[in-house]
């Protein structure tokens, strides 16, 4: 239990696996990642919101952020911790681009995810997203900023952007 009583309550419930669950600043959301069977973490998944405070824990009943297409891998939720926005990575675009799913307002209107940088050929997730749980291509930094690695598959280089979060630029 997030009080700290010990008390153990399933979340979600629905999918074949789950992984990388992620709980809000704030503490009323947490962000996760799912997937059936015979689907891999690289060739589809699911980002899906589940309001900590709701009873549902019907998979089905949680908001479902990105990889609604069946053929989507979207991978490393993390929240921002000053805005509240909700960081991934997305394979749309036939590469790991970095997605940015703003703050939730508190009258619960929706609000859609974009791209936190132009989309580019680059991979965000790092040498092999999806291959093994636990990697995390970008991180946050102390001042706001988001650093990121971008490897160059030609050169086997990498590259560290920092930039502003959309929500302090």
């Amino acid at each position: 239990a997030l009080d700290g009583s010990g008390t153990m309550q399933v979340l979600a419930t629905g999918a074949d696996f789950y992984a990388a669950p992620r709980v809000s600043p704030d503490g009323a959301y947490l962000a996760y990642v799912c997937w059936d069977h015979p689907s891999m973490p690289w060739d589809a998944t699911e980002v899906r919101l589940a309001a900590l405070a709701d009873a549902a824990v019907s998979t089905a009943d949680h908001a479902l952020v990105d990889g609604a297409d069946g053929d989507t891998s979207v991978l490393q939720p993390a929240w921002h911790p000053s805005s509240g926005a909700l960081y991934y990575i997305s394979d749309a675009s036939g590469f790991y681009n970095l997605k940015r799913l703003p703050p939730l307002p508190k009258d619960g209107s929706e609000v859609k995810p974009v791209d936190a940088l132009p989309p580019d050929d680059v991979d965000f997730g790092g040498s092999s997203p999806g291959w093994a749980l636990g990697q995390q291509g970008y991180a946050f930094l102390a001042n706001g900023q988001v650093a990121a690695h971008v490897p160059d598959r030609a050169t086997g280089r990498s590259t560290l952007l920092v930039f502003d979060d959309a929500a302090d630029a």
